[in-house]
């Protein structure tokens, strides 16, 4: 089950074994806080055991691993009915503590089940999910530099538009003083015109 997954960086956070004995209806617990991408690889090795006689390998019996997730209620995340030999692959959503509970069912009162348990916690980091983050945070970073480039853009378009707004009315300023002088100009032309041809006219009569 564990070759199916591909393409995967499993760092090990820590490994522990231990083995248990269940009679019919028997129900076991364990308890483990999990991350999110917590990886919990859990591996069963299972034999039937009898005091009384002779181990019969016909013997039928159910096993079932449960994991459930205490902080959501008691919602059951997984559930796989085990064989002899016998593994789980869970990967944790969400972070809180989860319940692996082992169930069995063993017809012949005579026989017990031995189960051996390994229990291996890791971070699972997928590659598919790495790069589509990655993905995610150029697309945000691309985002961000046009978003900067449209600002850049508007102020160079406020600056040119007041630049020419500064250039319109200087131009203006400056054809009204050009206006107002040549005006004055006129003014003093005609001004002076008038006063030298009164002047010529009393020089005349005084002659």
């Amino acid at each position: 089950m564990l070759s199916r997954i591909f393409l995967v960086l499993i760092l090990s956070a820590y490994t522990f074994a231990l083995h248990v004995y269940l009679s019919n209806g028997d129900v076991k617990c364990f308890y483990e806080h999990l991350e999110p991408k917590n990886l919990l690889w859990a591996k069963f090795e299972t034999a039937l055991v009898s005091d009384k006689i002779v181990s019969n390998p016909g013997v039928e019996f159910n096993l079932n691993v449960t994991v459930d997730e205490t902080f959501d209620n008691g919602h059951t995340a997984l559930r796989q009915r085990l064989t002899f030999v016998d593994e789980i692959v869970f990967t944790a959503l969400e972070s809180g503590e989860h319940r692996i509970c082992l169930r069995s069912s063993i017809p012949n009162p005579d026989y017990k089940l031995w189960v051996k348990l390994n229990f291996d916690i890791s971070t699972l980091r997928l590659p598919e999910v790495e790069n589509a983050q990655k993905a995610i945070d150029a697309r945000d970073r691309v985002g961000r530099l046009i978003t900067r480039l449209e600002s850049l853009r508007n102020n160079q378009r406020a600056i040119k538009a007041s630049e020419k707004a500064a250039e319109d009315y200087s131009n203006f300023v400056h054809s009204r003083v050009l206006f107002c002088s040549l005006l004055q100009f006129a003014v003093l032309t005609i001004s002076f015109a008038v006063q030298f041809r009164v002047l010529k006219k009393f020089s005349w009569h005084r002659h």
